[in-house]
């Protein structure tokens, strides 16, 4: 039986009178606008903004609503801003048609976040970040190939896009610095907004998992990371950058049996997404 705890009405008294004065200094609310435009300064509908506070890693991100949303094309706007210094990161929420190959850049035209440029919002008052031209990045595409069974990766091997300049983040969703995908069964992947500056494509990285099963087990104990040099994209083109991996020695699962006949004994344990 769940205990009950009776607590004196002066003891909650006192708490409600402690607490009045931290909501008293509450330090209000503002407003963050401004315009996303193509290369060539056409209005750019269809991208997100998130707003993080001081840090892109710390907190929740504020999110807008798609560029052209309710206003002008182009335009973004949002309200009830808690004060304070912001980062801004500019996003291709695939709102509308947009072309799915304008990249994801932080405010201050940098994939690095330590170098975006900061602004501060301020009470009863409207941020404006102006108006920033959003780069058209390419797409990269190819094949997995488990170079141990000797055809295509099976099991969904996680290829990740690192973007030079930001290593140190490790974000999937959002695509900040990595942009993770999930190739096929066939071992073949695609990403797009892939920025032409150059970046490094690498497959099965270490601790980023695609799920394999229904149990939800995770495979990226399955295979060796290899990497690729650097290469570089066109603004709408398509690049073919194909990798090879190897069985790691976790696979496959415990008490199963890969397409060779192989039976596994070794236990892995199924890893989540941080």
């Amino acid at each position: 039986m769940r205990k009950l705890w009776i607590i004196p009405v002066l003891l909650i008294a006192s708490w409600l009178t402690a607490a009045a004065p931290a909501q008293a200094k509450t330090s209000g609310y503002g407003t963050v606008s401004g315009t996303l435009t193509t290369p060539q300064g056409a209005p750019l509908n269809g991208m997100c903004v998130n707003l993080y506070k001081k840090s892109y890693h710390k907190g929740n991100p504020i999110t807008t609503a798609p560029t052209g949303t309710g206003g002008p094309d182009g335009f973004f706007t949002q309200a009830n801003v808690p004060v304070g210094k912001y980062v801004a990161f500019f996003w291709n929420c695939g709102a509308g048609s947009i072309d799915p190959n304008y990249v994801n850049i932080f405010y201050g035209d940098t994939y690095n976040p330590m170098k975006a440029t900061k602004f501060t919002v301020t009470k009863n008052a409207t941020t404006s970040l102006g108006t920033n031209p959003i780069p058209l990045g390419g797409t990269i595409t190819g094949t997995v190939t488990d170079s141990t069974l000797g055809g295509p990766a099976i099991y969904f091997p996680a290829v990740g896009i690192l973007i030079p300049g930001a290593q140190k983040l490790n974000l999937v969703d959002s695509g900040q610095g990595w942009y993770i995908v999930c190739a096929g069964s066939n071992g073949q992947y695609s990403v797009s907004g892939v920025p032409t500056g150059g970046v490094k494509v690498v497959f099965a990285p270490n601790n980023w998992g695609c799920p394999y099963d229904a149990n939800g087990d995770f495979n990226f104990d399955f295979y060796n990371q290899s990497e690729s040099g650097t290469v570089g994209t066109t603004a709408d083109g398509t690049l073919t950058v194909d990798g090879s991996v190897t069985e790691g020695p976790s696979y496959p699962p415990s008490g199963s049996t890969d397409r060779q006949g192989r039976t596994s004994t070794s236990a892995r344990v199924p890893h989540a997404r941080s």
